[in-house]
């Protein structure tokens, strides 16, 4: 299992986090991220598993995944949707051999945000989007997905 690569004090330490942060009635949302352990969401839901705590949860980010098809980003989705709290919502270009994509605006990166915001719609997803920007000028660049995201979800919302 994903739990068994990692080291051990890895999964110990997000266990203890995961009590602490319950015993102050927090949940602790692990984020899928390249490199780390839990790229996929079929990679952080193995991970959530293993180290076995009811006060875990995700913070989902399709852009981390590197998934970039909709079929493979439904599938993670869908894998942990039922511990999904927050999604960042944020778009960018992977080039050849890097590990992070080049952030930018949302109708000019690898995710079809559209697509993925209807299927949170499907889903039923009634958590927070939180808008990430990676990208300067960081104010400019924030309006920009915010109005895009604005845009898409009005549109959704008229599709019915």
């Amino acid at each position: 299992t994903l739990g068994e690569e990692l080291d051990g004090s890895a999964l110990d330490a997000l266990r203890a986090a995961a009590e602490l942060c319950g015993e102050a009635d927090l949940p602790l949302l692990v984020e899928n991220e390249p490199g780390f352990g839990a790229q996929t969401g079929a990679d952080l839901a193995q991970l959530i598993e293993d180290a076995g705590s009811a006060n875990l949860f995700v913070n989902w980010d399709p852009l981390n995944s590197n998934e970039f098809d909709e079929a493979g980003l439904t599938a993670g989705l869908e894998t942990v949707f039922p511990l999904v709290r927050h999604v960042h919502v944020k778009n960018g270009r992977l080039a050849p051999g890097e590990r992070f994509a080049r952030c930018g605006p949302l109708r000019e990166g690898e995710i079809d945000w559209a697509a993925h915001l209807r299927l949170l719609k499907e889903l039923e997803y009634e958590g927070w989007l939180g808008v990430e920007t990676h990208f300067e000028p960081f104010r400019e660049g924030s309006e920009i997905v915010l109005r895009e995201l604005r845009e898409m979800l009005a549109r959704i919302r008229e599709e019915g």
